[in-house]
């Protein structure tokens, strides 16, 4: 039997190392110090040019470069609207990247239109003084890589909401980037000449951006890490489904969705812009290639002020329909999806990654509260639902025949309100059934599809730390995106940035966890004080998820009474 003193020496090693690669941390964040009383800015040589970009602290005082508003590909305006993008052609001289891109077009949750066409912009962050040479491959820096959410329509990689602050101190480079949005980034005409999905081809050139030039930044190319919340997240997923993606990502990370979601993907686009065509005057017996000249040439806040209307009457009824999100491509040279997710999934025609997905525990909270103004928080509302349950419910149900989604709503009504009609008082049977409809399952059944097919970990996780700050405090649980805070430093919510609060240490564990899996491809490499739970991964026998709460928990089958309902009547898994 091994010695104690063996056990001993062998338990401490990887803690060692940590503990060094730590050390190795905090002399580049001293070296990056003692050099910003020298210069605040900072030039590197990428593919296309010079970037200048400058020193900065974190909220905590700690170093970095920033590298904001580089761009990555050409404007996407003019003829190049509803094309796949561009890379940018270099340029001469030395580009500012001290100041962040354009949002792309969107409209606001208070209606108000913003942003621009040319918005194709990525922001590097790196955690102290740049080297201008690199021995081995040891000396670069793992590479983290965010895909922002917001529905496909709303959004942006910025600082506003995506501060770097956290992430950046532990030895880890930050990738944050815009990618087109809504009617410009989603808009398809099943053809050749409109195929679709650029918003998730611009994705893909953000990430051979990243290959080719993160080393100039100290980042290892090898070593990248993929991670997106919400569309985000089911970009994510969507990346590890196609072709075109493959090799730029070495781990992934995907919160509150997948590519199953039922509002990330839509089986009619060219309906979708034949009808928005023709609310911009169109005439019915126009051509495709008319509708296209027409839409490729309105100004964009007009596409956008329209879009509701190409919907159907069924779909416009729906609870959260997103209008121009992805689908399926015909077969040419650069699509980016040419089958439907869950065949893929069936497959298993998907990358083999490490991987981490997971939800909050109330996602649909959002939906019934009134402090998030949601769409189900008043009494008129909350009586429509009630009487007109299927024809909301419906059109979300993913499933391609309407009798299904019919009939499947029926029975989610009896398997979540029994004979009850749906009041305020089932407000959280309501969330229950929205978190489940719209986020978990769809997570729940990639988790068990990959997990049986992968030969790399799968890790399953929900977020149950409701703190002080919650944009919902009248409901129990924690709602969609509530989870970002604990990531990334905002602007545009409360956060308690005291590290000794249960807010600051919850946030020091998602962020510890989240960067060693960076580093290591393990959240929990070695037991500590402060992440004191081994991570198992997910898999068919053993079904684990990670409770993250003010303790980390590991547990197993969660709710899988509800789970189990939605995999009996929803595809792909009731065909399994």
């Amino acid at each position: 039997m091994e010695s104690g003193r063996r056990r001993t020496i062998r338990t401490l090693i990887p803690l060692v190392q940590l503990l060094f690669a730590a050390a190795l941390n905090f002399l580049f964040v001293e070296d990056a110090a003692a050099k910003t009383h020298v210069s605040r800015h900072l030039a590197v040589h990428v593919e296309e040019g010079w970037v200048r970009g400058r020193y900065q602290h974190t909220v905590y005082g700690y170093p970095y470069v920033s590298f904001s508003g580089i761009p990555y590909a050409e404007p996407p305006v003019g003829s190049l609207r509803y094309k796949a993008p561009v890379p940018k052609a270099s340029w001469n001289g030395e580009l500012d990247a001290t100041v962040e891109g354009s949002p792309c077009p969107q409209v606001n949750d208070s209606g108000v239109y913003l942003g621009k066409e040319d918005c194709l912009y990525l922001n590097v962050y790196v955690p102290h003084a740049m080297r201008r040479t690199f021995g081995s491959r040891n000396d670069l820096l793992k590479v983290m890589v965010w895909i922002h959410g917001g529905g496909f329509v709303q959004g942006e990689g910025g600082r506003t909401q995506f501060g770097p602050d956290f992430l950046i101190e532990r030895g880890i480079i930050l990738v944050t980037f815009n990618y087109r949005l809504g009617v410009l980034g989603f808009l398809s005409m099943e053809s050749e000449s409109a195929p679709g999905n650029y918003g998730l081809k611009d994705q893909t050139l953000a990430l051979q951006w990243v290959r080719r030039n993160i080393r100039s930044f100290g980042g290892d190319p090898d070593d990248v890490t993929l991670f997106g919340e919400s569309a985000g997240a089911a970009s994510v997923h969507y990346h590890l489904l196609s072709n075109s993606s493959r090799g730029l990502f070495t781990r992934a990370i995907a919160a509150s969705a997948s590519a199953l979601s039922p509002w990330a993907f839509t089986r009619s686009p060219r309906q979708r812009a034949r009808s928005l065509a023709a609310a911009l005057g169109l005439p019915s017996n126009a051509s495709d290639q008319q509708a296209l000249h027409l839409l490729s040439r309105v100004p964009p806040w007009l596409l956008l002020t329209h879009t509701r209307a190409a919907l159907s009457k069924r779909d416009n009824a729906s609870l959260f329909t997103f209008v121009f999100v992805p689908s399926v491509e015909p077969i040419h040279d650069g699509a980016f999806l040419t089958e439907e997710p869950s065949l893929l999934l069936l497959k298993g025609q998907f990358q083999h990654v490490p991987y981490i997905t997971g939800v909050n525990s109330k996602e649909g909270n959002f939906f019934v509260s009134a402090a998030a103004g949601g769409s189900l928080s008043t009494n008129e509302s909350l009586a429509n639902f009630n009487k007109n349950f299927v024809g909301i419910i419906g059109p979300d149900i993913r499933d391609n025949v309407e009798f299904n989604q019919n009939t499947i709503a029926e029975m989610a009504r009896g398997f979540y309100y029994g004979n009850s009609p749906i009041t305020r008082k089932k407000d959280l049977n309501t969330s229950n059934l929205l978190s489940d409809l719209f986020f978990e399952e769809p997570v729940d059944t990639v988790v068990r599809i990959m997990a049986a097919a992968s030969h790399e970990s799968v890790r399953y996780y929900r977020f149950s730390f409701k703190g002080p700050n919650s944009g919902v405090p009248d409901e129990p649980g924690v709602q969609h995106a509530e989870d970002l805070k604990y990531l990334f430093r905002t602007t545009l919510s409360k956060q308690n940035l005291d590290r000794d609060s249960d807010e600051g240490k919850t946030r020091d564990r998602m962020v510890g966890m989240w960067t060693n899996f960076a580093k290591y491809g393990d959240p929990t490499p070695i037991t500590t004080m402060q992440l004191p739970t081994t991570w198992k991964p997910y898999t068919e026998s053993d079904q684990y998820y990670l409770d993250i709460n003010t303790d980390l928990k590991l547990d197993s089958s969660l709710h899988e009474e509800r789970m189990d309902f939605w995999h009996q009547v929803l595809p792909p898994l009731r065909h399994i």
